[in-house]
């Protein structure tokens, strides 16, 4: 039978202002004739109060979902977003600890976590639950890297189809946003992630 395995699947961005910068979630095979699991932290509440106003200022509660890959694909296969996965190179023993820190993450109010656009979003999730599993060698292997982009200069870019935000982005962020990012802080964008840090 063959070995458990992890990956990374990257979905396209969307047309609405909350896909615009893509989504990542981490995938679970046992390989045993059973469906593959997804692990989302793409999860929130449209009914929470003031939910568009928290989003604005940054302020939300967002959760890790498990849930059947089938499921979880469906909804971007029916918006015509694409989804590509990553099978990533780990050992036996990094995927049973990677595996076990997902299903215990994804229960209860350990699921929970407050979400930021650049520093704990999906992608960034995902990106530490694999630095985790590689014992820290992914962040140092990407840390102190810049291609010259900032927070700013990806914003803008990801948002220019929606004018308004791409302008929002712009005039809203502070002089923190202009800093140039290490290969690790740009993946914060699922695409960056699936390019520069999944192999």
């Amino acid at each position: 039978m063959p070995a458990p395995r992890i990956g990374v699947v990257t979905m396209e961005p969307g047309e609405i202002f909350f896909e615009r910068f893509g989504h990542n979630a981490i995938v679970v095979d046992a390989q045993d004739g059973s469906e593959p699991v997804a692990y989302n932290f793409g999860y929130f509440d449209l009914d929470e109060p003031n939910f568009f106003g928290n989003f604005v200022h940054g302020d939300m509660q967002y959760w890790l979902v498990a849930l059947p890959l089938h499921r979880d694909l469906a909804r971007y296969r029916e918006l015509g977003r694409g989804a590509a996965v990553q099978w990533l190179d780990l050992t036996p023993e990094q995927v049973a600890a990677m595996a076990a820190a997902l299903d215990a993450n994804a229960r209860g109010e350990n699921a929970r976590y407050r979400y930021d656009y650049y520093t704990s979003n999906c992608s960034t999730k995902v990106r530490d639950a694999i630095d985790t599993a590689l014992g820290g060698t992914l962040k140092s292997q990407l840390s102190g890297r810049s291609q010259g982009n900032t927070y700013r200069s990806e914003s803008v870019r990801l948002a220019a189809p929606a004018p308004w935000m791409a302008i929002g982005f712009h005039v809203g962020l502070s002089d923190y946003a202009d800093k140039p990012l290490s290969r690790w802080e740009e993946s914060f964008i699922p695409m960056r992630l699936r390019t520069r840090c999944v192999k």
